[in-house]
């Protein structure tokens, strides 16, 4: 018999991977929280319902609708550049910890809510899971008091509960171009001048498809706590902006200002992910970015 699965978050970066990735299983009856139900039209293993997650109405209906067994919760307001500092958060934190409720209110037993690397404090280095946090935003900080108020409000009710610290996510379903990967790609598909301000910056990007395969993962290892997903190959942003420019045949556009970015380091340590769950992140870089600036090149009538 499949298993009641509820995501939310499913038209983001990593839902779009992660929603087939879940219909190809066959495992699941898969509902997806959306505020346009229209988008999943043809989706023959979706079943949409129609929900505005910050309505506590609308979310009590929900899950009395759809009483799922497990719950993938991604959805947040990530819609601008100014997410991080927006009201909005406190919204979705306050959401956040009613869909916990009513999940397990509602016959709830597994669940993967989607955390992030800005529960760190930034720029300091490495992180593993139980490290200083420190947020230096008011996503991460809402994201942190989030984590802080689940995890024990689930082992109370008996949720086994995993917090997945996603470190940044790209991929080529990612509608948003206010990151570093996407603003390269655009600016340069425009052919517009790109300067990278932090060359010697060090980040760790995950590309969508491993973040999903790693979603999976973690959901059917029945893992419980914090767990960074990141490719755990970091890499300086001077890399990452040469690879777009030469994939795209635009090093000319390219500049750096090689005075900032020394002693800026945000990686994640992933043995938790690595050896507890035994997932590794199996895409190239320069494959992911290749992917990134193919759908870019599609005319826009046929990106999906």
């Amino acid at each position: 018999m499949q298993k009641r699965l509820l995501i939310t978050g499913a038209g983001g970066v990593l839902g779009r991977s992660l929603l087939p990735m879940l219909g190809e299983r066959g495992e699941y009856s898969l509902f997806v929280a959306t505020t346009d139900v229209k988008k999943y039209a043809g989706v023959e293993y979706v079943a949409p319902v129609s929900a505005n997650l910050l309505s506590a109405v609308e979310r009590e209906s929900l899950f009395a609708e759809t009483r799922p067994e497990i719950l993938v919760h991604l959805a947040w307001d990530q819609r601008d550049a100014s997410f991080k500092g927006g009201s909005s958060n406190l919204e979705w934190l306050a959401a956040g910890l009613d869909i916990l409720r009513l999940f397990g209110a509602n016959g709830g037993r597994r669940a993967i809510f989607a955390g992030s690397s800005s529960e760190y404090e930034a720029y300091s280095g490495g992180f593993a899971e139980d490290g200083a946090k420190r947020p230096m935003s008011q996503y991460g900080a809402c994201k942190l008091a989030l984590t802080d108020a689940a995890l024990p409000y689930a082992a109370k009710f008996g949720i086994g509960l995993a917090v997945a610290r996603y470190f940044t996510i790209y991929g080529e379903n990612d509608s948003h171009e206010f990151g570093a990967i996407p603003m390269a790609i655009r600016s340069f598909s425009e052919g517009e001048p790109v300067r990278c301000n932090a060359p010697y910056a060090i980040r760790d990007y995950v590309y969508a498809g491993d973040a999903a395969a790693a979603t999976v993962a973690i959901l059917e290892s029945g893992f419980s706590g914090i767990i960074n997903v990141a490719s755990g190959r970091p890499r300086t942003m001077k890399e990452v902006f040469k690879t777009i420019a030469e994939e795209m045949g635009c090093e000319r556009l390219l500049s750096f200002n090689e005075n900032l970015g020394r002693n800026d380091v945000f990686v994640a340590q992933t043995s938790r992910l690595n050896d507890e769950i035994g997932f590794a992140c199996a895409t190239d870089f320069r494959d992911g970015i290749r992917r990134c600036v193919e759908r870019r090149r599609r005319p826009a009538e046929t990106r999906v």
